[in-house]
């Protein structure tokens, strides 16, 4: 993982505090590896939702509504993280692409990196996933009610489309 993003807090434009819950230690009091992927998931909702001025949610499912998809997350565990300290996260675009961006996020506990993580997420409208993905149906609904997503097996052997992502800087 690039050490791009690896810049001081006040570098980062977006800054937020997470309180971490009883539910996210193991024994030892450390927060569990989980648990951390957890927080990015929330700083990346957070910041997303205040560039967005909250409109993030499902809305109209127009063909051309863009949508914001994850494409790829790593994370770097650097130190141990411990319950029930306060944890203070970073966030920031690294690297743009045509239709994609890089996030980057630093993780903090008592002033000291405890993690790093970078999520690379891709725009594209319903319409195009829709034709990417032909071979998945949305739903057929159980006796139950419930989704019951169904897949052709003939979609699954075919061959992913490429998607060209930018180098990093």
């Amino acid at each position: 993982m690039s050490e791009l993003h690896l810049l001081p807090l006040s570098a980062y434009p977006f800054v937020l505090t997470l309180r971490p819950r009883i539910g996210d230690v193991d024994s030892l009091r450390h927060l569990n590896n989980v648990a951390i992927a957890d927080y990015y998931f929330e700083g990346r909702v957070a910041f997303i939702q205040s560039v967005a001025g909250g409109d993030t949610g499902p809305g109209e499912d127009s063909p051309d509504r863009p949508r914001i998809l994850v494409r790829r997350v790593e994370i770097d565990y650097r130190r141990e993280g411990y319950y029930p300290d306060e944890l203070t996260m970073g966030v920031g675009v690294i690297g743009l692409g045509t239709s994609s961006f890089t996030m980057g996020f630093i993780l903090l506990q008592r002033e000291v990196c405890i993690g790093t993580s970078t999520c690379v997420m891709v725009t594209a409208a319903l319409r195009t996933m829709d034709s990417r993905f032909a071979g998945f149906r949305r739903c057929s609904r159980r006796s139950d009610g419930r989704c019951a997503p169904s897949v052709s097996a003939r979609r699954l052997r075919a061959p992913a489309p490429a998607v060209a992502f930018p180098a990093r800087v």
